[in-house]
């Protein structure tokens, strides 16, 4: 039996977590992956129109805070981890 559908709402900000593969060291070069992140974060913002609020790299994972105006989280999680 699969786990029950995500609730998506635009209400309240949402604080999304992904990790690496084995939680392995992968992002060796920051600054080359910050700006890949950020020129998709940027896209996405435009063509979902998301609210992002902060966005932080870590060596194994990233985090970001946003704002949805739609309910399209999924769609949204799906291009931007698709993409990066």
């Amino acid at each position: 039996m699969g786990r029950p559908l995500r609730i998506v709402q635009t209400k309240y900000p949402y604080h999304i977590i992904t990790r690496t593969n084995n939680k392995e060291f992968r992002f060796l070069n920051k600054k080359k992956v910050i700006k890949l992140m950020a020129k998709y974060l940027n896209m996405i913002k435009k063509k979902y129109n998301i609210k992002l609020m902060h966005f932080v790299l870590m060596s194994t994972h990233y985090h970001f805070i946003c704002w949805l105006t739609e309910e399209n989280l999924p769609k949204v999680m799906q291009v931007f981890n698709g993409t990066v």
